[in-house]
């Protein structure tokens, strides 16, 4: 019996070669994020170990109020009910910051209006020269100062600023990657110290994650679980006061380069882990997480959506960017500031 052979279809290999490429690349991106996650985690450790070992008592409030008074000035500045600081380094402001070599990226002047929109009146920007009007520079500050200026670490020396500021007058913190679509929403306000921290997984945790790897994770063993770029307090509130006295005493004695980049989160974290301060993170954790101040960032150079951005500008308004975002035309992130006409 004589079988007709009929030529076999031609498969199309192309589908399933950029599959397995997109699967590939993804497999390698997972397996990057994991490797630099725990790394992560080791450098975190270490710097918890230190805490936990020279550092692990909580000061007590009358330890808190004797350090307030070492740092207020000697003419202590009488501000208005809800002051809003920024700070940068170089300069309060952009032709001050270009005269000393910092150019504002498109970011940092976006943060600065979208502040100045909202709290206009209650908006005070200062710098290095200007900080010494708000903060007395005793010699335990002074030492630390220079410690932070030496090792080029800036970012640290503004996180050690936004505690003390905040903790000596009470008010709102912005860092210059902050864009405020709104005002700042009542109930926050209604605190009397409020941090975004990570809170309780969302279903699309995974896709944070790979977004940024040194930042957003989940796990319990995890110390960086808070952003340090929108802060609200009333004045010579215990925790910040806490915050900034234990700040105080380990950069006082140790060698910055020994310790994590996140330092002040992992003294935030080690804070509020104890019984003194656990209650203050449940009752943050109850607001939006701070998964929830990256979804423009996320999204920003994706094609402009009309729900993400109401999602956005009414639900989420406060926003961190980073200083390096494109202005690409078309794209989320260009179009709302283009609908925000600042």
């Amino acid at each position: 019996m004589i079988i007709e052979q009929k030529p076999s279809d031609i498969v199309d290999l192309k589908p399933f070669w950029f599959r397995y490429k997109r699967e590939a690349k993804l497999l390698d991106k997972r397996l990057r994020c994991s490797m630099r996650l725990a790394r992560a985690k080791k450098s975190q450790n270490i710097t918890y170990d230190i805490i936990c070992k020279k550092y692990s008592t909580i000061p007590s409030y009358a330890e808190v109020m004797q350090l307030k008074n070492e740092l207020l000035p000697k003419q202590e500045r009488i501000l208005l009910s809800l002051p809003v600081f920024q700070y940068w380094h170089q300069g309060s402001s952009l032709e001050k910051a270009v005269k000393n070599g910092s150019n504002w990226s498109p970011v940092h002047k976006m943060s600065f209006l979208s502040v100045d929109r909202y709290y206009k009146e209650n908006h005070i920007v200062l710098d290095f020269d200007t900080i010494h009007d708000y903060i007395n520079f005793c010699p335990k500050l002074r030492c630390i100062v220079e410690k932070f200026i030496q090792n080029k670490r800036i970012a640290g020396l503004s996180d050690l600023f936004r505690t003390i500021l905040l903790f000596l007058y009470g008010g709102i913190w912005c860092d210059f990657t902050i864009f405020l679509l709104n005002k700042i929403p009542q109930d926050i306000l209604k605190e009397d110290v409020f941090f975004y921290v990570r809170g309780k997984k969302p279903a699309d945790y995974k896709e944070f994650e790979i977004y940024d790897p040194a930042y957003f994770c989940w796990d319990d063993d995890y110390k960086v679980r808070v952003l340090s770029s929108f802060i609200f307090a009333k004045k010579e509130n215990y925790f910040l006061g806490a915050l900034t006295y234990k700040l105080f005493e380990i950069l006082e004695k140790e060698n910055l380069s020994e310790l994590d980049y996140f330092m002040y989160q992992i003294v935030f974290d080690y804070l509020v882990r104890t019984t003194e301060f656990f209650p203050i993170y449940n009752k943050m954790a109850s607001f939006p997480s701070d998964a929830k101040c990256h979804i423009l960032h996320r999204n920003a150079a994706n094609k402009f959506s009309e729900n993400i951005y109401k999602e956005i500008k009414y639900k989420y308004p406060i926003q961190k960017l980073n200083a390096n975002l494109p202005f690409i035309k078309n794209c989320l992130l260009y179009e709302t500031i283009l609908r925000e006409k600042f």
